[in-house]
């Protein structure tokens, strides 16, 4: 028995099309997500560091490999719920 899935108009089908140009328009939201995320990173180490000192400094730059990993994780999660609804 076939199912019927609703389409939504934000939708993308990534299975009709040139594979190239479909995975290009996947991966853009995500690369820039990932260059605004750094760019925050970055005002937020040089905000602490003129403002607060070395150490608090220390403390948010080591904790960056924590949450670069996790941002990605939760962020990545959330797509396939997209594509099911």
């Amino acid at each position: 028995m076939l199912r019927s899935h609703r389409v939504h108009a934000d939708s993308l089908d990534l299975t009709v099309g040139n594979p190239f140009l479909v995975i290009i328009k996947f991966a853009v939201p995500m690369m820039l997500s990932q260059v605004f995320q750094q760019l925050y990173n970055t005002a937020d180490s040089l905000i602490v560091g003129r403002y607060l000192g070395t150490d608090r400094l220390a403390a948010v730059s080591s904790s960056g490999p924590l949450i670069s990993p996790a941002t990605a994780v939760l962020s990545s999660h959330k797509l396939p719920m997209k594509s099911v609804l």
